[in-house]
């Protein structure tokens, strides 16, 4: 089963995204909502289990959204990198 089918039918993304996070390679969320925005990002690589809240990707790692029908995508401006 792939993710897409994994993350379309769960009934708890939580734990089907500690599922994702043990797949090599990028993975795509793509998530919406009843009113017809859709919104996600793209990781570069798996996430990695933290206890501290942190961001985590590289450079090509993106967010983006259309709500209100106005799409917008989200780059790391690198801020936060220590």
């Amino acid at each position: 089963m792939g993710l897409f089918q994994l993350l379309t039918k769960a009934d708890n993304l939580l734990a089907k995204s500690r599922h994702a996070a043990i797949l090599p390679g990028p993975c795509l969320l793509v998530a919406g909502d009843r009113l017809g925005a859709i919104f996600g990002g793209l990781l570069s690589s798996p996430l990695k289990p933290t206890l501290k809240q942190k961001y985590q990707g590289t450079n090509e790692s993106f967010v983006f959204t259309n709500v209100a029908g106005d799409p917008k995508v989200y780059r790391s401006t690198e801020i936060h990198r220590r």
